[in-house]
């Protein structure tokens, strides 16, 4: 693969977060006038090539992906309609329907059924809805060399069972990318660049070029990438650079990030707008409670329970942003001891 100049490659891009946002009166968004400026050209460069239009849609009908090195047939499960995975190795089929042991809602391990990494597979999925309507979708697996498994399906530093660098779907490549920029795995400061880079080999496993009718295996490649751009949803201000092989599935991902991990801002806002917050808003209105008794005041944050207590899954975060995604993603927070994360998670509590 011939690696492009990263530098060349890169446009600046800020997006905007929508969703859940906590206000703290020791946090503030700054956005300087050159940020202002970098924005206008981002959205330029997205918007400028007309021959690509926005798409994130994630809808995965069938698709096969590794999870803690377990191969998995997976898809978007709905609780209304019936599912028939038919599978052929090249030498027989097998029906796998929700009567089988293997199966549970939206997920068959074909491991336990004796499929490795590098059988090839075609499978068939039929969705029947509640009035006996079914549709049918087509998905070929192919078969990966034992190099490429050991390289692609092994899950990311930070530990996030679903995200590795075999991308079996949309929404794969999305939460990859959201990854990288908030937990910075493997960036190094880059004199050059003025930012902290990293690089990262990935395996685009689904048909990507079959979402844009007409474009070129490199425009194709090239779409995906200003979807998970257009998909991203958090602030950050970040370059970036792609590549793909000739073969359409061994591409390269660059991304210079311009910020620190740990800005560091001092304001007074909370002295200035100190009658603002009143902790009694929160918990009742009209005299009565907003929340079961497990909130009751008189209790302390320790004492309490709360649902995410329950989950198992934990992931180590020490800022907010990767708070956000921890949790996001269905992990329990294991909060770095005087990080932001930790002072936010705590004060989410109160």
């Amino acid at each position: 693969m011939n690696k492009r100049k990263h530098l060349k490659l890169s446009i600046l891009v800020i997006t905007i977060i929508l969703g859940i946002t906590v206000v703290c009166s020791s946090c503030l968004s700054i956005i300087t006038r050159g940020l202002i400026s970098a924005f206008s050209s981002a959205t330029d460069a997205l918007s400028s090539d007309t021959t690509w239009t926005e798409n994130t849609n994630i809808t995965n009908n069938i698709a096969v992906t590794f999870k803690n090195d377990v191969m998995l047939a997976t898809w978007d499960y709905n609780s209304n309609c019936n599912y028939t995975l038919k599978i052929n190795d090249g030498s027989q089929d097998r029906t796998i329907d929700s009567t089988d042991e293997t199966y549970t809602n939206g997920e068959i391990d074909l491991s336990s059924l004796g499929y490795t990494y590098e059988d090839t597979l075609t499978l068939q999925m039929y969705k029947t809805n509640s009035t006996n309507q079914t549709a049918s979708y087509k998905y070929t697996y192919n078969g990966l060399s034992k190099y490429d498994y050991n390289k692609y399906t092994q899950k990311v530093s930070a530990g996030f069972e679903e995200i590795d660098y075999y991308i079996a779907t949309r929404e794969e490549l999305f939460d990859l990318w959201s990854y990288l920029i908030i937990y910075r795995d493997g960036a190094k400061y880059d004199s050059k660049e003025g930012g902290y880079t990293l690089d990262k080999e990935i395996y685009m496993a689904y048909n990507y070029r079959s979402l844009y009718s007409d474009a070129t295996q490199s425009d194709a490649y090239k779409f995906e990438i200003y979807s998970a751009l257009a998909a991203f949803e958090d602030s950050c201000a970040y370059g970036y650079g792609y590549e793909m092989n000739s073969d359409g599935v061994h591409g390269e991902i660059s991304i210079c990030l311009y910020s620190s991990e740990n800005p560091q801002f001092t304001t007074t806002t909370n002295q200035k707008y100190k009658n603002v917050y009143n902790p009694n808003d929160y918990y009742t209105l009209n005299r009565q409670p907003l929340f079961l008794d497990q909130y009751d005041e008189s209790r302390t944050v320790a004492s309490r329970t709360y649902a995410i207590d329950s989950i198992t899954k934990t992931v180590t975060v020490k800022t907010s942003d990767q708070l956000y995604y921890a949790i996001k993603m269905g992990y329990k927070p294991n909060c770095v001891k005087n990080s932001n994360a930790e002072l936010l998670y705590n004060r989410m509590k109160e």
